[in-house]
């Protein structure tokens, strides 16, 4: 976990099928198609810098002082417009029913299948746990559960619990579907993707996707909105 160190895998008796990918992301095995086995393969390398710039710069709109619930838009800059999900526990959260309560709202996608998750979401709740006092408040949206299917309510539970996550804070999104018409996701077709917002106004100052140019990393957007 630390940049400079070594890291390694070796690969023995992993088997790959064909499959086509729709526009949610969901696979479907080809019927008939060859497999392949790949056998006995190392690789090796150094942990790279942990908080990179974002893939895109963009232009940021000028947001409004307070929360609006139909927003100004889904991009960097705007306001985000509320929106509502069920968490683990079967209650309805709504974005903006803790507008002003606090000063980052941190979410971040996940899914049962994220093998990048699976490093990345105990370091969020350890970062969130250390500054939950200053303002900050974490949501975990769920995409899918472990075969790329809709998460249950039960999946959720269990998902939570295995991280160590407060399930009222894990949000269930069936391939992201809500946050993405909410919040623009700039085609950025990775998981996890880590946005913040304003939890003053809900305005979009940050995510692994874009960024204004002057809040270029996920540290720069906790320091800019929590001091």
């Amino acid at each position: 976990t630390e940049e400079g160190e070594p890291v390694g895998v070796r690969i023995n008796e992993l088997l790959f099928e064909e499959i086509t990918l729709d526009d949610d992301y969901r696979s479907t095995k080809v019927a008939g198609a060859k497999a392949y086995c790949m056998r006995d393969i190392g690789l090796s390398g150094l942990v790279g810098e942990i908080d990179t710039p974002n893939s895109k710069e963009v232009e940021a709109a000028q947001p409004q002082d307070s929360c609006l619930a139909e927003g100004t838009g889904t991009g960097v800059g705007h306001n985000v417009g509320d929106f509502s999900l069920k968490n683990c526990l079967g209650e309805t959260v709504a974005l903006h029913d803790g507008c002003g309560d606090h000063q980052a709202i941190w979410m971040v996608t996940t899914a049962g299948w994220c093998t990048a998750c699976e490093s990345w979401i105990p370091q969020v709740q350890s970062q969130y746990e250390a500054l939950s006092e200053r303002g900050l408040e974490l949501y975990v949206l769920l995409g899918s559960d472990l075969n790329f299917a809709a998460p249950t309510q039960e999946y959720c539970v269990s998902y939570a619990e295995q991280k160590g996550l407060d399930p009222a804070k894990v949000l269930i999104d069936d391939g992201w579907q809500v946050l993405f018409e909410n919040v623009d996701h700039y085609d950025y077709n990775f998981t996890p993707i880590n946005f913040m917002l304003d939890g003053q106004n809900m305005a979009y100052v940050w995510s692994d996707a874009a960024n204004d140019g002057t809040t270029t990393s996920l540290n720069q957007a906790l320091q800019k909105l929590l001091d």
